[in-house]
């Protein structure tokens, strides 16, 4: 769960995604599929397909613009202004970390499943925007297409799962 409900007025939910956490998912992913794509002498390819650690980086870079572009058309649906990025984040009853969140309208007329389902939907479309960009940068074409799409995906996921919070 990458959200808390904020008592503010008016009321929010806080939807947050720790930058070390989206790394550590989308360099796992990385890893399993370079032990899938062979070099022609049948090794794994991890130099040239898993998410190194020295890009880590860039891979904010990218994992800001995933969240801009997925928040943009929730901003466009449900009250929200702004995303913050790298910035220091203590949860409540959590320990300080750095993460990209954005806040929007609390309506408190929906099912925690549905706030659930949106907030893996949001975390996995950015671990596939990473990946999309990460593997168009090292020309891995194929792959850079499957993460493409399956960022769209669940962005558009993100978009009809919305209406639960739409709610009044």
């Amino acid at each position: 769960m990458s959200y808390e409900k904020q008592e503010t007025d008016p009321k929010t939910i806080r939807l947050f995604y720790g930058i070390d956490e989206i790394f550590k998912k989308a360099q796992r992913k990385s890893s399993y599929k370079a032990a899938s794509i062979k070099k022609e002498d049948g090794s794994a390819d991890f130099i040239r397909v898993e998410l190194s650690s020295d890009a880590k980086d860039l891979m904010k870079d990218y994992m800001e613009e995933g969240m801009l572009i997925v928040f943009q058309d929730l901003f466009s649906i449900l009250s929200g202004e702004s995303i913050s990025h790298d910035v220091q984040f203590t949860p409540t009853g959590g320990t300080a970390t750095q993460v990209t969140y954005a806040d929007i309208a609390d309506n408190e007329n929906y099912r925690t499943i549905n706030l659930d389902l949106i907030d893996k939907k949001i975390e996995n479309a950015v671990v596939d925007f990473v990946l999309f960009r990460w593997y168009a940068l090292k020309g891995i074409d194929d792959e850079a297409k499957i993460h493409n799409s399956e960022f769209l995906a669940n962005k558009k996921d993100v978009s009809n799962l919305s209406l639960a919070l739409r709610q009044l």
